[in-house]
C-alpha cells in the first residue's frame, strides 16, 4: 500500500541556468488576469496598458552586440560590395567637410544594471556616435541632414513669408521627410541583386502612413508609417507586415515614448493576431536616431540608437540582414501555414509514432487570449481537423474534428505531454497495488464511491476523465538574453493613469467565432495622458532600476512553442443548456481528482480565497445546515503572516467546484436578469476584490442574507440557500480545523472525509428537489454570440435616415428595458428583430443625431457597466 507521506502536491519548478533578472509586476505563472485586454478594446486605447505590463520583460543592449546576437548574419563580403554599388549610384554621397568625421566619445554603459528610459533615446540635437565606431565617410545623399533642422527652418521660412505671397516654402512633416528612406532602401535591394552571392527574399518596402490595417482580431485601428511586407499594392492586412517601422521628427521624451508605444502596441495585435509569429523585429527613427528592437514570447530587446547621418554603412547593414533574411529568420514559424481565408494549417513533423508529417486546418477557434504582454503561455486552442498537406486543406479520409493546443512554455518545463505522461504511470502504479482501497486517503470514502474509483482504474479507464494527448510537436526555444544585455523598463513610461470600464470578453478573439459575451466580467483599461515635452542630454546616464521594480526570480528564460493534438472536442460549460446537466458534469470531476490525488497529483487552483489571498483561513465558525460536522465556534484567529506562502492542495480545487457551481446558479439562468452575484465572477486580482469574495465564502450570515445573494427565483433558493450554503460551511469548517495545526495541511487523511462525505452529501441532498432546478435553461453564449452577430448584421444594413431613426427608436427602448429589468436579453432579443421596413420620418439627419445624442446621454448613466457599447468610430487614430 502506498504510504501516507506520498507526495500530493505538484513538484516546485527548479531554474537549471542563471537568467538575466528584470523588474517585474507579477508572475509568469499563472498567467496574471492583468495581463488580458478586453477582447473589443481599440488598440490605439490600450498602448498605455500595454507599454505599462511591457516594462517588466524590457531588456536593452548596444546596437553592435544587438547586431550580432539576433539578427540574420550579415556578410562582410555582400556588405562592402553593396555599399561600393550605393556609392556608384549616389546613394551614397561623400560626408561634407562641416561633418568632421571623428571617433565616438559617448559614456559607456554603466556597470549596474540601468533602465533604459534615457540612454540617449529622448535627447537634445547633439549628434551622438557609437562609443569606439567612427563615423561613417559617406552619407545618405537622401538622408542628409536631421529632420528636426529641416522642420525648424521650414517653420522659420514660414514666418518669414509675407502676406498674399505664394511663394511658400514646401510642406516639412514626417511623411514628406521620411519617404526618401523607401527610395534609400529600394537602392539597397536593387544593389543586392547584383551582387553574387547575394540572396534577397520577396520582401519589400512600402510606405503606409495613411493605409488602414486589416485583422482577424477585434479592435484593430492604428496604422503604421511604413513595413517590410510582400504586399506592396493591395489593402494591407496585419499578417501581411513582416518587419513595421515608425517615424517622428524629433526625439522630445513625449515623443520618443508615442513612437515607442505605436511601435509595441502593433507587434502586440499582430502577435496576439497571427499564430505563425514565433518573434518580430521593428524599427523606431526618431529626427536622425534609429533604434531596432526584437520582441519575442520569452524577452523583447530595444538595441540602443544610432545616428543614420552618422553610421549610414550601419543602417545599410541592418537592411541587408532584413532584406536577404528567410521567413522563418524573420519570425515565422515553418510549420504553419496561412492559407488565403486567414485560416492555418499546422504541421506536426515525423516522431516515434509518425514516419510522415501529418496536418491539420483549423477551422474554429476555441480560445485565444487577447494580452497586454508578449512573454507567457499565450495559449491558443483550435478545433481541427487532418488534411492532406500544408497547402492543401482537403480532410483525410475518416477525419473528425479533434482539438489543437498551442502554447508557449519555458523551455526547461516539461510539456502538457510530459506532465500527462507521467501522470498517467503514476495512476497505474497506483492501480496495481492491491491495497490501494486502504489508502489513508480512502478511509472517509463511502462504498459507491470506492465502486466507482475501482471501475475508473481498471485497465485506462480513468483515460475518460481527461482529455488525452494523442500528438505533439515541441519548437526549438527563443533565443537567450544577451550576456551584456540589462534590465530596461523605463524604456516605456511607468504611469498610474485613470481607469475606465470597459464591457469586454477576454476569449475566442477571432472576428466570426463564438465569443463569451458576458461570462467573465470586464477588466479597466486606461487613458494615457500626455507627457510633458521635456529634453534630456544625448549622453545623460540612463536611470537605475528601482528596488522595489524588480521581484527576485523573475527571469526571461527561452522559451518554445508547444503544440498538443486532443482527442475529446469538449463543450465548453457556458454553453451547456441545462443546470442540471452542468451539475452532473461537475460532479463526474470529482473522480477525475480523486484519480490525480491517489496517483500523488495536485491540479491548478481556480480562484480559492486562500490562494487569491495569500492567507490561510483561520477564523472558525460554526457550520449550520442539514449538511456537515460542526467544526469550530464562531470567533476570529489570528491575521495570517504575509511572509507564510499558501502551499496549493487539494481543498482548493473543491473549493473552486463549489464557485463554480455558484457562478453556473446565480448569474448563468436564462430566467435571472443580471444578478449582482457577478460582482463574485471578475477577473481581477485586486486586495478588494479577493476580500469581497472571502467575505462571501467565510461570513456567518448565510448565503440566504448576502445582499447579492438573497433575491433569487423559488426553484433556485434550496440549490443555493440550502445545497450550496452547507456546502461552504463544510468546506470553510475544514479549512479552519487544518490550519489550527499546520502539520496537518500534509496529512492526507486530513482531505478524505471533504473529498467524499461532504461532496456525496450535497449531491444526495440537492438531488431531492431536482425537479425543481434541474430544467432551468441557462443562457448558451454560442447563441448569444449569433444574436450579438446577426443584430450587427442588420445594423450594417441599415442606410435611409428613416430606418436609421427607427433602429434607434428600437435600440433606445431595449435599452430603456435593460435598464428597468437589470439585464440584457430583452435589449439583445430586441436588436435581432429589428424590421427594415421602418415608416418614412420627415427628421433631418442633424436633428435626428442631436436627439439621438440627448437622449443617449440620459441613459449613459443608467446602462453603464452593462453588456452595452456605444458605436466606435471607423477613424483609425494615431
Amino acid at each position: 500500500m502506498l504510504p501516507a507521506s506520498y507526495p500530493y502536491r505538484t513538484p516546485i519548478r527548479k531554474i537549471l541556468r542563471k537568467q538575466v533578472n528584470v523588474a517585474a509586476t507579477g508572475s509568469v505563472t499563472p498567467r496574471c488576469v492583468a495581463d488580458l485586454a478586453p477582447a473589443n478594446a481599440k488598440t490605439t486605447e490600450l498602448r498605455p496598458d500595454i507599454g505599462q505590463a511591457m516594462r517588466s520583460e524590457m531588456v536593452a543592449c548596444d546596437v553592435e552586440y544587438f547586431v550580432s546576437h539576433y539578427m540574420p548574419k550579415c556578410s562582410p563580403v555582400i556588405l562592402e560590395a553593396v555599399l561600393e554599388h550605393l556609392k556608384v549610384s549616389k546613394a551614397l554621397v561623400p560626408r561634407p567637410k562641416n561633418q568632421a568625421k571623428s571617433k565616438g566619445k559617448g559614456k559607456k554603459k554603466p556597470s549596474t544594471s540601468p533602465a533604459t528610459g534615457n540612454d540617449s533615446e529622448a535627447q537634445g540635437a547633439t549628434e551622438e556616435r557609437i562609443p569606439g565606431r567612427e563615423s561613417y565617410s559617406y552619407v545618405l545623399s537622401d538622408f542628409k541632414h536631421k529632420p528636426s533642422q529641416l522642420k525648424k527652418i521650414y517653420e522659420t521660412n514660414k514666418k518669414e513669408i509675407a502676406p498674399g505671397d505664394d511663394d511658400e516654402p514646401p510642406k516639412v512633416d514626417e511623411k514628406s521627410v521620411f519617404s526618401p528612406l523607401g527610395d534609400i532602401i529600394l537602392a539597397i535591394q536593387s544593389s543586392l541583386r547584383q551582387v553574387e552571392g547575394a540572396e534577397p527574399n520577396r520582401y519589400g518596402i512600402r510606405m503606409c502612413p495613411d493605409t488602414h490595417i486589416t485583422s482577424d482580431i477585434t479592435g484593430c485601428n492604428h496604422r503604421i508609417d511604413a513595413c517590410l511586407t510582400k504586399n506592396e499594392a493591395d489593402g494591407l492586412h496585419i499578417t501581411d507586415i513582416a518587419v513595421p517601422f515608425e517615424f517622428k521628427l524629433s526625439r522630445t521624451k513625449d515623443e520618443v515614448y508615442k513612437n515607442r508605444l505605436q511601435l509595441m502596441s502593433h507587434v502586440n495585435h499582430t502577435m496576439n493576431d497571427d499564430s505563425r509569429r514565433m518573434f518580430a523585429y521593428g524599427i523606431t527613427i526618431e529626427d536622425d536616431r534609429m533604434s531596432i528592437w526584437y520582441f519575442s514570447r520569452s524577452h523583447s530587446v530595444k538595441a540602443m540608437s544610432f545616428s543614420i547621418i552618422a553610421h549610414a554603412d550601419l543602417f545599410v547593414e541592418i537592411m541587408i540582414s532584413l532584406l536577404c533574411a528567410t521567413d522563418e529568420q524573420l519570425g515565422y514559424d515553418p510549420h504553419i501555414t496561412l492559407l488565403d481565408d486567414r485560416s492555418f494549417i499546422y504541421e506536426f513533423p515525423p516522431d516515434g509514432q509518425n514516419t510522415g508529417s501529418v496536418y491539420y486546418h483549423t477551422i474554429e477557434s476555441i480560445n485565444e487570449s487577447r494580452t497586454l504582454r508578449l512573454t507567457g503561455r499565450s495559449t491558443r486552442i483550435w478545433k481541427v481537423l487532418q488534411v492532406v498537406s500544408k497547402t492543401d486543406s482537403t480532410p483525410v479520409k475518416g477525419a473528425t474534428e479533434l482539438i489543437l493546443k498551442d502554447v508557449s512554455l519555458d523551455s526547461n518545463s516539461p510539456t502538457e505531454a510530459d506532465i500527462q505522461d507521467m501522470l498517467f504511470k503514476d495512476v497505474r502504479l497506483f492501480a496495481k497495488d492491491p491495497n490501494w482501497q486502504e489508502h489513508p486517503f480512502l478511509e472517509d470514502f463511502p462504498e459507491h464511491y470506492k465502486t466507482l474509483l475501482a471501475t475508473a482504474l481498471e485497465g485506462d479507464n480513468f483515460k475518460k476523465y481527461f482529455s488525452c494527448i494523442t500528438a505533439k510537436h515541441v519548437g526549438s526555444p527563443t533565443l537567450s538574453v544577451h550576456p551584456d544585455a540589462w534590465p530596461a523598463p523605463d524604456i516605456f513610461p511607468k504611469e498610474a493613469p485613470p481607469k475606465q470600464s470597459m464591457q469586454s470578453t477576454y476569449h475566442s478573439v477571432r472576428i466570426g467565432h463564438p465569443t463569451p459575451a458576458d461570462s467573465i466580467p470586464p477588466l479597466s483599461i486606461s487613458e494615457s495622458k500626455a507627457p510633458q515635452k521635456k529634453r534630456v542630454s544625448a549622453t545623460q546616464d540612463p536611470t537605475p532600476v528601482a528596488e522595489s521594480d524588480c521581484i527576485p526570480g523573475r527571469t526571461l528564460a527561452p522559451r518554445h512553442q508547444c503544440r498538443f493534438i486532443l482527442d475529446s472536442v469538449c463543450t465548453p460549460l457556458h454553453d451547456i443548456p441545462t443546470l442540471g446537466e452542468a451539475i452532473d458534469i461537475l460532479e463526474q470531476t470529482l473522480i477525475g481528482l480523486w484519480i490525480m490525488f491517489c496517483a500523488g497529483w495536485g491540479t491548478p487552483y481556480f480562484m480559492s480565497c486562500e490562494i487569491q489571498t495569500g492567507r490561510y483561513l483561520k477564523e472558525a465558525k460554526k457550520t449550520g445546515g442539514k449538511l456537515g460536522k460542526a467544526k469550530g465556534k464562531s470567533g476570529e484567529g489570528k491575521r495570517e503572516s504575509r511572509s507564510e506562502q499558501v502551499a496549493h492542495n487539494i481543498q482548493h480545487d473543491l473549493e473552486s467546484i463549489w464557485w463554480l457551481m455558484l457562478w453556473l446558479a446565480t448569474t448563468r439562468p436564462k430566467c435571472l436578469a443580471t444578478g449582482t452575484a457577478s460582482v463574485f465572477f471578475q477577473q481581477r486580482l485586486d486586495a478588494e476584490y479577493a476580500s469581497l469574495r472571502k467575505l462571501l465564502f467565510t461570513e456567518s450570515e448565510g448565503l440566504a442574507e448576502n445582499e447579492h445573494l438573497s433575491r433569487v427565483p423559488e426553484p433556485l433558493k434550496f440549490f443555493i440557500h440550502s445545497g450550496l450554503e452547507d456546502l461552504r460551511n463544510d468546506l470553510y469548517a475544514e479549512y479552519t480545523e487544518r490550519n489550527k495545526a499546520p502539520a496537518s495541511r500534509d496529512d492526507i487523511t486530513s482531505y478524505s472525509w471533504v473529498m467524499s462525505v461532504a461532496f456525496s452529501q450535497f449531491f444526495d441532498v440537492i438531488r431531492e428537489a431536482r425537479d425543481d432546478w434541474g430544467g432551468i435553461e441557462l443562457v448558451i453564449e454560442t447563441e448569444l454570440q449569433r444574436a450579438l452577430k446577426a443584430s450587427a448584421m442588420t445594423r450594417k444594413t441599415v442606410t435611409s435616415v428613416s430606418v436609421k431613426r427607427k433602429l434607434f427608436e428600437e435600440e433606445l427602448k431595449a435599452l430603456k428595458e435593460d435598464r428597468d429589468s437589470g439585464g440584457v436579453e430583452g435589449a439583445l432579443e430586441a436588436r435581432s428583430s429589428l424590421k427594415n421596413n421602418a415608416d418614412q420620418d420627415h427628421q433631418g439627419p442633424q436633428d435626428l443625431r442631436r436627439s439621438q445624442r440627448l437622449q443617449c446621454g440620459k441613459l449613459k448613466d443608467d446602462v453603464q457597466g452593462q453588456d452595452v457599447q456605444p458605436r466606435p468610430s471607423k477613424k483609425a487614430r494615431r
